[in-house]
């Protein structure tokens, strides 16, 4: 009897995860198809490329590794206070993580993907600290892209003294108060305490696992370089692209891009309209040529979203049944 449970829950559960993989799998592909048309291919291929750009270019592609590499060793890193994962597994799950997150806004429903790749009696656990990776990633992102984006203001658009030093200020004191609650995000358990939630949660006997401040640590400065690769990433498509900009006021200008890019909540599959959008605004305040921007962000958003994302859906129909449990 319970054998015959067993396998019909195996049965379910594969069924579940090849219906989930093939849709995801068509619903990328119509949105690959309709966001890059053939003027894509024609303006791209009017542009002669130098050696030195062709190589710029396979940088970019081969900062991909380094960026998802960096994200799942700093998920492990997370989940060590709980449950050992090897980085293999966790790769698999970031990975997985992108696909799911896909379809929700700002990707927030990524550690829906990566908690499978969890024991069920530790997936609440997980949930928490992967959300907490991603605060990390969210505070460096906003402090630095905020910075960038007043300086783009003050430098371009003629903004007075007064505002711009106002903005600072807030930019700060904002600054200040993310780093606070990353740091002492405990307090909010007593928030959650008085909701209908904590009432769900007792019920499983959950108890809040603290992260040292050495892990919050740890998880702050692989953000801190994760972001950075990408942003030198996003200069190389650029470079390899034909920009002639300054080095230092091209990753200002991509700072400024991802921060709009995260100020504004989207969905994965159509941030590539706010990706395309915001950083024409931006770079046009350069003088940039706007074909090349377009192209640049539509290359970015291929590398390090589709990629990884099919990548991902592979790992969610075909692994292991005793690895991944819905």
């Amino acid at each position: 009897m319970l054998k015959s449970i067993s396998l019909n829950k195996h049965k379910y559960s594969n069924i579940l995860k090849y219906g989930v993989g093939l849709f995801a799998f068509v619903y990328i592909y119509i949105r690959i198809d309709e966001s890059i048309t053939s003027d894509f291919f024609q303006t791209f291929s009017f542009i002669n490329l130098t050696y030195t750009q062709y190589i710029y270019l396979i940088l970019s592609v081969v900062f991909m590794f380094g960026n998802w590499g960096i994200e799942a060793y700093k998920w492990k890193l997370l989940m060590e206070p709980i449950e050992k994962i090897s980085y293999i597994d966790s790769i698999k799950a970031t990975l997985s993580g992108i696909s799911v997150g896909m379809f929700t806004p700002n990707r927030i429903g990524e550690f829906g993907g990566r908690v499978l790749y969890i024991s069920k009696t530790n997936r609440f656990k997980a949930g928490v600290f992967t959300v907490m990776g991603s605060f990390s990633q969210l505070i460096v992102t906003m402090i630095l892209g905020g910075l960038s984006f007043i300086y783009v203001l003050y430098d371009r658009t003629q903004l007075s003294d007064i505002i711009t030093i106002a903005l600072f200020s807030i930019s700060i004191l904002a600054s200040l108060a993310l780093l606070s609650i990353y740091y002492n995000y405990t307090f909010l358990w007593h928030y959650v305490k008085k909701t209908f939630i904590y009432h769900l949660i007792k019920k499983t006997n959950i108890k809040l696992t603290v992260l040292s401040k050495v892990i919050l640590n740890k998880s702050l400065f692989l953000s801190l370089l994760r972001y950075s690769v990408f942003n030198i990433q996003y200069v190389l498509l650029l470079y390899g692209l034909g920009f002639e900009l300054n080095i230092i006021i091209c990753l200002i200008a991509t700072s400024t891009v991802f921060f709009i890019q995260t100020a504004v909540p989207t969905v994965a599959l159509f941030e590539l309209g706010i990706r395309s959008a915001g950083a024409i605004g931006i770079f046009s305040l350069f003088e940039a040529n706007e074909a090349m921007v377009i192209i640049a962000s539509i290359l970015l958003w291929l590398i390090n979203l589709i990629i990884p994302a099919l990548l991902g859906l592979f790992f969610l129909m075909f692994s292991k049944y005793d690895r991944i449990q819905l």
